[in-house]
C-alpha cells in the first residue's frame, strides 16, 4: 500500500530524475546549436542515455557510448570510402562491428557501434562523410560530457540516494 509520505517520496524522485535529464538535454543540445551543428538532437539524446543514478550504470554507459561510436564510426567511414553506401554494406558493416566488440571484449558498445554505422549509412546529410562523422562524434562526445558531468555532480551532491552512489 502506498502511503502519503511514499508517494511524495516517489514524486519527488521523480521530479529530480526529470529535472535532471531535462538540464543534461538543454546543456548538450545548445553548444551544438549555437554552433551551428545541423542535428544538434544527438548530443541531446546521448545525455539522456548516459545520465544514470547510480555511478558504476553512468561509467558504463558512458564507456559504452563513447567505444561504440568510435568502432561504429570507424567502420562505417572505411566502408563507406571504401564500398560507397548500400544495403549490404551496411548490413556487412553491422556484422563487422559485432565481431569486433566481441572480440575486444566491448559486447556493452555493439548495439550503440550499430546504432553509428545505421545513423552513417542511413540519415540523409549533405556534408561529406568525414564531416558527418566528425559533426556526429562531436555532439556524441559533447552529450556523453554532459550526462556524465550532471550524473556525477548529482552523486557527489546527495541527490541520489546513498546506496546509488557507489
Amino acid at each position: 500500500m502506498t502511503t502519503p509520505q511514499t508517494l511524495i517520496t516517489r514524486l519527488g524522485t521523480g521530479l529530480m530524475r526529470g529535472t535532471l535529464l531535462a538540464l543534461a538535454a538543454g546543456l548538450a543540445y545548445a553548444p551544438s546549436h549555437w554552433l551551428g551543428l545541423r542535428q544538434e538532437f544527438w548530443g541531446s539524446i546521448t545525455a539522456i542515455l548516459v545520465l544514470q543514478t547510480e555511478m558504476r550504470a553512468m561509467k558504463s554507459m558512458a564507456h559504452n557510448q563513447a567505444l561504440g561510436g568510435v568502432i561504429g564510426g570507424a567502420i562505417g567511414l572505411a566502408l563507406v570510402l571504401m564500398f560507397g553506401d548500400s544495403l549490404p554494406v551496411y548490413l556487412l558493416g553491422i556484422i563487422l562491428a559485432g565481431v569486433l566488440c566481441h572480440e575486444l571484449a566491448l559486447e556493452g558498445a555493439t548495439q550503440v557501434s550499430a546504432v553509428t554505422i545505421t545513423i552513417l549509412m542511413l540519415v540523409p546529410h549533405t556534408e561529406s562523410m568525414p564531416a558527418f562523422l566528425a559533426t556526429r562524434l562531436a555532439e556524441v562526445a559533447l552529450g556523453i560530457a554532459v550526462g556524465a558531468g550532471i550524473g556525477w555532480a548529482a552523486l557527489i551532491s546527495s541527490v541520489a540516494p546513498p546506496a546509488q552512489r557507489g
